[in-house]
């Protein structure tokens, strides 16, 4: 006994609740009647459906007997219900021992035969045989409608249903509406509370089309009920009322509902009979309505609307930017194969060693030719010979260009075609010189073309992970929005609001063209959004008479910028060049570059570099790119092209600063109450051949300036008598910063310039 008891199946909490959700389900539907009572036909048709559409037939039976009972407590009950359930149970054995499905036609006859006593004990008279009969053929209608509806129940509710499918549900939703009908708790009316509730409820998450139908279908069941067609006419109502006055104030809703209410049953008597009953009905659905959480709805929603054009072409952006990223990876990768093939071709200069060997014998096959002496110079002094001729190619190595001084003695004396030697030497040299400068340009341009390449590629694969990441679209914000800004008079055609990531949202209006207010939209949207909210552009719309309006998420601060320069005494053009871009949205780039020397062409060393790393930024580029590219771009020919490079790269977002500096001063940040150091790290760019720049990060506050002098400043000051006037400034504009910094340099040497003067100051302060 025990065995068998522990084999047995343990009932779960969750399976009790099922069985009373089925229990009231049943009596809803054995409740349901048309004309307060007159027919009872619906019961056994959701009975006999669930019996062969699911598994478990005794817990069915047993709950469909409990809410029988309780339906219709009477002797004469009790016999229909046990027909109809061994009839049901004999089948459903019957079907599960052949191990075949029963077919519609089946289960129709079986509850015929489930209804023999029903129909032996209602056929007394003629009326009786009547509606017994469209008692018999609306359960059957009800039972098909059933069974279709189990058979189509796996669908996604975000599918679009068919005709045969919404008229299958609207005939259900009438039978439960019937079965409320009949129920009342202390005279408040069920059917009145449930439908006010599921009107409010679907008119914040499903299309109008969905709630104007809803309410018709359950208005049939309700007044089939009564008989009374007001009801009808008075849900419908209820459902216009709910789709016109919705708002993301629910209040708003339930007014205007609660108002129609009373007119309807006090001015139209849309009612049989019209108490203060009534209306409580209808303030309690519209309270257990009130105190539904927004995000409930908003999951709700998400379940249970159907697929919109919007959401269509919501699905086609998120699939073409998945497109778009394999494409740019592949794309990277062709890049990326490139700079492997560039870097390959690196031929590199010819060794010292086999290149003095070669000049060597060059030179004495072009000057011992033909000369009388050979012989013996080869033979009999071929040792000495052979050494003086490496001495010399090495001190014109050396030296660049050999005079007669250069050449040793035993030389001079023993060889008389010393001058053609020395001239044919040294034209050697010079043609050697010219082909190792084009070899090692040539180099330095494939390794150059072979980094922008490498660049090129990372910058794709960077895009690629950018676009990668699906967008995701907030439907419930942009109705808000639109709603908001129609309360304060701006005509919003359009809305779309969706997030690129966590930290950045976007927000793209369609607005009439006299309503662009940019203050109020952004007080508005910041509002919804729940950010700050800043308007990026204002465009044309393909709307006619619209303009279109693109918000972002603001960053957390901005920057003002101050500058102040002076040239050396006696130049026109300074050397020193400064910059500040916007990188990206909530990025940006200032720079200083000092020149060497000053004057024209420190100026023109200056404005090159400073030109080619904003074009670099402003493309994307990564930092050792940039700078590497650069640094070969100057390094490449004979002139000498190097500058003191000082960068500082804002990320006005995630409150970070990085530091660059190459060759350059020290750079101050003052912070509120100290002056902190940033000293360089790096020889000035366009020096050597190969760079690794190092970079700084600091994490900025609040009113925080930053400081970058050109060498000229920071060597009349002093590095630390610098950092003491910065630190004393009273002054918050870094305009008047600058400009004091400056005048005070040339106070200190006494207005008489040695080298260029430049100062940029950089204050960041938060975005309230």
């Amino acid at each position: 006994m025990e065995k068998v008891l522990s084999s047995r199946k343990k009932i779960s909490v969750v399976d009790v609740a099922k069985w009373c959700a089925l229990v009231v389900v049943f009596y809803i539907a054995n409740r349901a009647s048309i004309g307060m009572g007159y027919l009872k036909p619906f019961g056994f048709g959701l009975y006999y459906a669930m019996m062969f559409a699911l598994s478990r037939p005794w817990e069915v039976s047993a709950c469909y007997l409990v809410s029988h009972i309780f339906a219709d407590f009477s002797l004469n009950g009790l016999y229909v219900s046990l027909n109809l359930i061994f009839v049901a149970l004999v089948f459903k054995w019957l079907h599960s021992s052949l191990g075949r499905k029963a077919h519609w036609i089946l289960v129709c006859i079986y509850s015929l035969l489930g209804n023999i006593v029903y129909i032996i004990l209602h056929t007394a008279t003629g009326k009786e045989v009547i509606l017994t009969t469209i008692a018999i053929m609306l359960g059957e209608l009800f039972l098909l409608c059933c069974m279709y509806l189990f058979r189509v129940s796996n669908r996604s509710l975000k599918a679009k249903f068919t005709t045969d499918e919404v008229m299958c549900m609207g005939l259900v939703i009438a039978v439960v509406a019937m079965g409320l009908s009949s129920m009342t708790i202390f005279k408040v009316e069920l059917v009145k509370v449930i439908a006010v509730l599921l009107i409010m409820i679907l008119s914040y998450t499903a299309t109008n089309r969905v709630n104007l139908l809803f309410s018709a279908f359950y208005g049939i069941g309700a007044s089939l009920y009564y008989s009374n067609i007001g009801y009808m006419a008075g849900f419908v109502i209820f459902s216009m009322c709910a789709i016109g006055f919705k708002s993301s104030y629910k209040i708003i809703t339930a007014v205007a509902m609660l108002l129609c209410e009373v007119v309807l049953g006090l001015y139209f008597h849309t009612y049989s009979a019209y108490t203060v009953f009534s209306v409580l009905s209808v303030g309690i659905g519209q309270l257990v309505f009130m105190l539904i959480p927004a995000r409930w709805l908003n999951s709700l929603s998400d379940h249970i609307k159907g697929l919109t054009e919007n959401v269509a072409v919501r699905s086609i952006i998120n699939r073409s930017r998945d497109t778009l990223t394999k494409r740019m990876i592949e794309v990277s990768n062709v890049f990326c194969e490139m700079d492997t093939v560039y870097k390959q071709m690196v031929q590199g200069v010819l060794p010292e060693k086999e290149a003095k060997q070669m000049i060597k014998n060059e030179l004495v096959s072009k000057c011992c030719k033909g000369c009388e002496h050979r012989n013996k110079c080869s033979r009999v002094n071929g040792k000495i010979f052979d050494e003086v001729l490496d001495h010399i190619v090495d001190i014109g190595f050396d030296k660049g260009r050999l005079n007669l001084l250069d050449v040793p003695q035993h030389l001079t004396t023993s060889c008389g075609r010393v001058n053609y030697l020395l001239s044919t030497l040294n034209a050697l040299l010079g043609s050697y010189k010219r082909y190792n400068v084009m070899v090692t340009n040539m180099d330095a341009s494939k390794i150059l073309m072979a980094d922008q390449l490498k660049g090129v590629s990372i910058l794709l694969k960077s895009l690629a992970e950018e676009v990668n990441t699906n967008i995701v679209y907030d439907v419930n914000k942009e109705t808000r929005i639109k709603e908001e800004l129609g309360y304060n008079n701006l005509c919003c055609l359009e809305a779309l609001v969706y997030e690129q990531s966590a930290n950045i949202k976007y927000v793209s209006l369609i607005l009439a063209e006299k309503e662009v207010d940019e203050k109020k939209i952004e007080k508005v949207v910041s509002k919804i959004a729940k950010s700050k909210m800043s308007i990026v552009s204002v465009n044309d719309s393909l709307v006619s008479g619209a303009k279109e309006v693109l918000l972002k998420t603001r960053a957390n601060y901005d920057i003002v910028f101050g500058s102040a320069a002076q040239t050396k005494t006696g130049r026109v053009l300074s050397g020193d060049t400064h910059s500040l871009i916007k990188i990206d949205d909530g990025k940006y780039m200032v720079a200083l570059c000092d020149g060497m020397g000053s004057g024209e062409n420190a100026h023109k060393v200056s404005d090159l570099t400073i030109t080619l790393i904003e074009n670099f930024y402003k493309a994307g580029f990564d930092n050792d790119i940039i700078l590497s590219s650069v640094n070969k771009l100057l390094s490449i020919g004979d002139e000498e092209n190097f500058s003191a490079l000082d960068i500082c790269v804002f990320d006005l977002r995630n409150n970070l600063m990085d530091f660059i500096k190459l060759g350059s001063p020290t750079t101050f940040i003052k912070h509120k109450f100290e002056t902190e150091n940033i000293e360089s790290s790096g020889l000035p760019i366009g020096i050597l051949d190969e760079m690794k720049p190092h970079i700084t990060k600091k994490v900025f506050t609040d009113f925080d300036i930053v400081v970058l002098v050109s060498d000229g400043v920071y060597e009349a000051f002093g590095e630390e008598e610098l950092n003491i006037y910065i630190n004393n400034a009273d002054s918050t504009n870094p305009q008047t910063i600058a400009d004091q910094i400056l005048d005070r340099a040339v106070e200190l040497v006494d207005g008489k310039l040695e080298d260029d003067f430049t100062v940029v100051a950089v204050r960041l302060f938060p975005l309230v």
